[in-house]
């Protein structure tokens, strides 16, 4: 059976070795299902009963190793107590959940509850007030930081103005035109100026130092004053004061109840409020829906009653007319109805021609205005050739008139 319980704890993972309530259950379903390549599953109420038991073992070596490392630290603090019950608990601490522990002897140191909690304070508070002064060395280190890095910071600043006033007031203004060289004389008196700016600084910064010494001293003198006199303070005032602190942290109880009380009021009101307004504009906006809806009912009522006006004054028209008809078609002289359907099919044919000859009527006369217009057009060539040979004629007239009649005196050509 040992050799089981050995092989299962192999198969569990880590994070069940670990705890109990993660590797019950993986402990469980291995105990169960660990013969499924060989025949059917079969789970047992023995190989159950075993899972738990091997899970609170190990939950218990666990919290074993808790307190043996808590124990650990208390003795490496006290050396000067005794190393059995350390080494008890460890050696409770160490094969639990094996059939070997049993082995035990019978007579095994312990260490009692009290003890354990007087260890387990003692070691709290000391590790409370390791963090603190971890926590203030920290905070320490960072404010020298900061002030280092504050202190570097201004430093370059003053570099670079120094630079640049080297710059300006040496390299470039001390620069003589003719030689090309700088002056010895202004940079011997650059740095003597810089160096009397130095020493006006330092004394500036003595004096400072003086008066912040001067005023530490007077807020210690005060610290000390204000501690004189708390200690001519009594008992009986100290018991007046826890009794006033008591009564005002009453008043501050009851004023902090009294404020939450108005504080959930005010968000019950507020929700309520809320509720209300999204009602108001839910209903704001059905009502407006509403009146939407009643003036469009509205103007279809009246279109409907326009129309029940015009209907009935139709309606009695149509009635003195049927009274009309029946009054005609009672007189045996009225022409039949075929009569005056042959008529109205007549007369469509005749409005059918009549069309036809109208739309023959436009194209000849469409026809003739061509006809007229290329005539007159005609007409107009003909009266310009007209007027051409007119005006030919008289220019060979006047030529022939101006000529002379005797020629006799006109050169011969040969």
């Amino acid at each position: 059976m040992d050799e089981d319980m050995e092989s299962m704890a192999s198969e569990l993972p880590p994070s069940s070795r670990r705890g109990g309530g993660a590797g019950s259950h993986a402990l469980v379903r291995r105990a169960g299902g660990g013969g499924g390549a060989v025949g059917p599953k079969v789970r047992t109420e023995e190989q159950l009963a075993y899972a738990r038991q091997f899970a609170d073992i190990m939950q218990q070596n666990e919290l074993l190793a808790k307190e043996n490392r808590l124990f650990d630290s208390f003795l490496q603090r006290n050396a000067s107590l005794a190393a059995e019950p350390a080494e008890g608990s460890k050696a409770a601490g160490g094969k639990a959940g094996s059939r070997r522990a049993a082995a035990r002897p019978a007579h095994e140191p312990t260490i009692s509850d009290a003890e354990k909690h007087r260890i387990s304070v003692e070691e709290l508070d000391y590790r409370t007030k390791q963090l603190a002064a971890l926590e203030q060395k920290a905070s320490d280190d960072i404010q020298l930081l900061k002030s280092i890095t504050s202190g570097i910071h201004i430093r370059m600043a003053e570099m670079r103005k120094e630079t640049y006033e080297f710059q300006r007031d040496i390299v470039v203004g001390g620069e003589n035109a003719r030689t090309g060289h700088v002056l010895a004389e202004r940079v011997l008196r650059y740095f003597d100026e810089q160096l009397r700016l130095k020493a006006a600084l330092v004394d500036k910064l003595r004096l400072k130092n003086k008066s912040m010494k001067a005023h530490r001293a007077k807020m210690d003198a005060t610290v000390r004053h204000k501690e004189e006199q708390g200690d001519s303070l009594h008992s009986i005032d100290f018991h007046q004061l826890q009794i006033k602190n008591s009564q005002f942290n009453q008043k501050i109880k009851e004023r902090n109840d009294e404020l939450l009380k108005l504080k959930m009021t005010t968000g019950k009101t507020v929700q309520i409020l809320n509720t209300c307004k999204r009602s108001l504009n839910d209903l704001l906006h059905e009502a407006r829906g509403l009146r939407r809806e009643l003036r469009d009912k509205d103007a279809a009522r009246q279109r409907l009653a326009d129309e029940l006006r015009r209907v009935e004054v139709e309606v009695r028209s149509e009635h003195a007319r049927n009274r009309k008809y029946k009054v005609q078609q009672s007189n045996p002289d009225m022409p039949q109805v075929m009569d005056y359907v042959t008529q109205k099919s007549v007369a469509y044919e005749l409005e059918a021609a009549k069309r036809n000859w109208q739309r023959k009527v436009e194209i000849i006369e469409m026809a003739a205005k061509r006809a007229r217009r290329v005539m007159a057009k005609a007409h107009a060539q003909q009266q310009y050739e007209e007027d051409e040979r007119f005006f030919q004629q008289q220019q060979q007239q006047q030529f022939s008139q101006s000529l002379p009649h005797d020629t006799t005196h006109l050169p011969r050509i040969y």
